[in-house]
């Protein structure tokens, strides 16, 4: 299975890193089986997220990438129900797991 990792974050390169070791394949987006969106949430002090960058990433990698997309980003719930009109008849998973959970992930994706 072939992996695509979006996002320059820890998670990214710790998820990627624990798939690679496990067999998956690390490749392009053309390529991917599978995306993971994982970029940091910018929050602000009193611990508001602002999600609007997640959300232009998610829709630009989803008018390109027509497969399942995994987002690994801490978004409030209903956030990916807010997209589905762009997203419709699309598989999405959403993944709030901390780094420590990484094994739980790259384990489950087959």
């Amino acid at each position: 299975m072939n992996l695509c990792f979006h996002g320059g974050t820890h998670a990214a390169q710790t998820l990627a890193e624990a798939a690679r070791r496990r067999g998956f394949k690390i490749t392009a987006e053309p390529h991917a089986d599978i995306v993971f969106m994982s970029q940091d949430t910018p929050t602000d002090k009193e611990g508001r997220r602002d999600t609007q960058s997640i959300r232009a990433n998610i829709l630009e990698v989803a008018h390109r990438f027509k497969g399942p997309i995994v987002v690994t980003s801490q978004v409030e719930p209903g956030f990916m129900r807010a997209l589905d009109m762009v997203l419709r008849n699309r598989d999405y998973y959403i993944q709030t797991r901390r780094s420590s959970d990484i094994n739980y992930i790259c384990y489950n994706i087959s």
